[in-house]
């Protein structure tokens, strides 16, 4: 996400460039799942703009994917309560 300054990304743990102790922690047992964590300036982006740009970003490699976090929570559930 490099490219895309606009959603004030503070910093991605990338699984390739961390020690072999986080590794563990971001990749499942199986091997199906990968964590990415990031940090972003919520002040400056919201949530549901840093979620739809990353969608657009991964949507022709067809990737399966789920943003959590407090403030994904948060504006998943000011979306529920604004559609009834």
């Amino acid at each position: 996400m490099t490219h895309a300054p606009d959603l004030h990304i503070d910093g991605i743990t990338s699984y390739f460039q961390c020690r072999p102790d986080i590794q563990k922690q971001l990749l499942s047992k199986d091997k199906s799942t990968l964590l990415v964590p990031f940090k972003f300036d919520h002040y400056e982006t919201k949530a549901v703009k840093i979620k739809e740009q990353i969608e657009e970003v991964l949507k022709p490699y067809h990737i399966s994917f789920e943003m959590t976090g407090q403030k994904f929570v948060d504006s998943d559930v000011i979306n529920s309560s604004q559609q009834g």
